[in-house]
């Protein structure tokens, strides 16, 4: 289920508390989560586990982690996660992202962050790729309606369903809804207008210079294929690998085949 729990870590990054759960032994894999945070009970942080060292925090804004007033840009974020990794001590990182955490981790990758040594996406927003106003590359999650979300984010009902199980809002506990709450208001703060997209990033992907792995649900409703194949293209030498019986939330839906495309990707990328 989602939003469920308070992270059992806590750091400071410029004077403001963040939450993140570290598990697992292995080679670093710092996660930054999709719209709807991270938890410890999620499937793909286990299956993760057996093979890396995970670190994953709720981002500013997001789950128990504050987000300064002064924090109002996509850019902000990308220099927190740099905040992060330094203060942590984090090295040889394959830094990973879903959804807006791919966005997140594509601008930090971008940027340059000593410590990253690999990068792998999962259906990551953020770039605009049209030069055509009219088209919508990116669903407009905040005009949908929340009881649309399962059948959005998930290609297999059953599982959407399981993970939405406790959205009854009358009956869910105080921290559930806390969470749901505050994950909502970050979601807004960072990708309200533009709508999920730096217009920056498309040209800044170029600056990539680490090995990258986009992976694509093969039935994401959020953002198609299409749009995925886009992102890989401007990243320079990055692969594209769509995976079958997965939508938006390809980690969530699919752990274990998640985890085995980024065991591989670890042991098969030459790091420069």
């Amino acid at each position: 289920m989602l939003f469920t729990h308070t992270l059992p870590e806590r750091t400071e990054i410029g004077g403001s508390p963040v939450e993140y759960l570290r598990v697992g032994e292995g080679p670093t894999l710092l996660y930054l989560h999709g719209f709807d945070g991270v938890s410890v009970d999620d499937p793909f942080i286990g299956a993760l586990a057996k093979h890396f060292d995970v670190v994953a925090p709720s981002l500013p804004g997001f789950g128990a982690s504050a987000r300064p007033r002064s924090m109002r840009t996509m850019e902000d974020l990308a220099h927190f996660t740099v905040s992060l990794v330094r203060t942590l001590g984090l090295d040889d990182v394959t830094l990973v992202g879903s959804s807006f955490g791919g966005w997140v981790a594509a601008e930090m990758a971008a940027k340059g962050c000593d410590g990253l040594s690999r990068l792998a996406l999962a259906d990551p927003v953020g770039a605009r790729f049209t030069t055509d106003p009219a088209e919508k590359e990116i669903l407009d999650v905040f005009i949908t309606e929340t009881k649309h979300y399962p059948g959005l984010l998930f290609s297999d009902p059953e599982k959407a369903n399981l993970a939405f199980s406790n959205m009854d809002f009358a009956n869910m506990d105080e921290d559930a809804s806390l969470r749901f709450c505050a994950n909502r208001e970050g979601l807004t703060q960072f990708g309200w207008a533009p709508l999920l997209h730096n217009p920056g990033l498309r040209a800044r992907l170029a600056y990539i210079d680490i090995p990258t792995l986009v992976l694509w649900g093969a039935d994401d409703r959020i953002v198609p294929v299409s749009y995925g194949r886009r992102f890989a293209e401007a990243i320079p030498g990055a692969t594209f690998e769509v995976v079958a019986e997965a939508g938006h939330y390809l980690p969530l839906e699919q752990p274990l085949k998640f985890a085995e495309h980024l065991v591989k990707f670890r042991q098969t990328a030459h790091v420069n």
